[in-house]
């Protein structure tokens, strides 16, 4: 877990993703590995539906890890409001 966290700490993304992988090959309810994974998509590659799919997993692996709860609630609040501004803006220019 610690080179995963160093490489991610240092932006090297792709060793990162491939650390915390090689992690839940070993220990698929590895909570954090499945956070970091979440918080590489969300903050760093913006793809937000691999994201939650991590932060879902970490919340499978441990109800009570709220860490995931909060930031997935984060993403899906910005996700709607985006969608609610593209319909705005649509209706907008029609």
């Amino acid at each position: 877990m610690q080179l995963a966290m160093f490489y991610q700490e240092h932006d090297e993304l792709n060793s990162a993703i491939e650390e915390y992988t090689n992690i839940l090959k070993i220990d698929p309810k590895y909570k954090a590995a499945h956070y970091n994974l979440g918080y590489i998509h969300l903050v760093y590659l913006k793809v937000y539906d691999v994201a939650l799919k991590h932060f879902s997993n970490a919340i499978l692996c441990d109800p009570n890890y709220a860490e995931p709860i909060i930031t997935g609630v984060t993403v899906m609040s910005c996700l709607a409001i985006l969608i609610m501004r593209c319909l705005i803006t649509r209706r907008l220019f029609r």
